[in-house]
């Protein structure tokens, strides 16, 4: 597809896009496409599970790109108004770069998408092979979502492996989030050493103290040793570029919960 047209409906694709030298090819984004700061001046056409069909078809796109089965009856409207769209939906670090690649492939950005993925891969692989080394694994509980409680899933779960930790709720990667609710007993029964907090759409605003006051949470090992943390969603629940950033940030909190047991030890 030569100088294509496009509707971006996810952050992810957007960063993604910009990150290949496309962004100037967008003609219609997602209100939650904040990154770079260019996304900013593109209009809108759409939030993630809702898109504005008139505003999408009088941008005139060439190709719309969505991203995750929540976006699934977005995709059967387009293709129903004759629009071409191209439906991501990664659920591993592996097909995070996979989609990375086939999107670069279709916008004839095929070879700034496999150096962004090779510099994706080499920072991966450095927080796994520092991972090797660690002389213990803490115990993470990593929350996706606070209302249920959602274990996060998919690429998120994954890189907690990567980063060296165990996850007290390792459900299958392919797993869908309404399928991975668990309740707070679970959480203190499960007594994690590190908590982590990073739900879609929250840039970062959580406060840690809130969860620590959840009931009953007090007696848990992260809570007593104030090891709660908030991941920006924007650095590890979007599955673009910057999903190495919060990986190392991850890996951050990993090696420091090491440092700190053997240091007491």
């Amino acid at each position: 597809m030569s100088n294509p047209r496009i509707v971006s409906l996810a952050a992810s694709n957007t960063e993604v896009l910009f990150a290949l030298g496309a962004g100037h090819r967008l003609v219609g984004v997602s209100k939650y496409c904040d990154h770079p700061a260019e996304a900013l001046a593109k209009p809108r056409v759409g939030s993630f599970i809702d898109a504005d069909y008139e505003a999408i078809k009088r941008a005139d796109p060439d190709l719309v790109v969505t991203e995750s089965h929540l976006q699934r009856d977005i995709v059967a409207r387009l293709i129903d108004l004759n629009l071409h769209v191209l439906a991501l939906n990664p659920v591993t670090l592996s097909g995070v770069l996979d989609s990375i690649l086939l999107l670069g492939k279709v916008v004839g950005c095929e070879g700034q998408a496999e150096a962004l993925v090779a510099q994706m891969r080499a920072r991966i692989e450095a927080v796994w092979k520092q991972a090797r080394s660690l002389s213990c694994k803490p115990r993470v509980y990593f929350e996706e979502w606070g209302s249920p409680m959602i274990p996060a899933g998919g690429w998120e779960a994954e890189c907690l492996e990567v980063a060296g930790a165990t996850n007290v709720f390792p459900f299958p990667a392919h797993l869908h989030s309404r399928d991975r609710v668990v309740s707070s007993e679970d959480v203190i029964q499960a007594n994690p050493d590190i908590i982590l907090i990073s739900w879609p759409g929250s840039c970062g605003r959580i406060r840690p103290q809130k969860i620590k006051q959840r009931p009953g949470w007090k007696t848990i090992e992260a809570v007593r040793n104030d090891r709660v943390f908030v991941i920006d969603d924007r650095l590890i629940v979007r599955p673009g570029p910057r999903i190495v950033e919060g990986l190392e940030l991850l890996s951050e909190f990993v090696r420091r919960f090491v440092t700190e047991r053997v240091g007491g030890n």
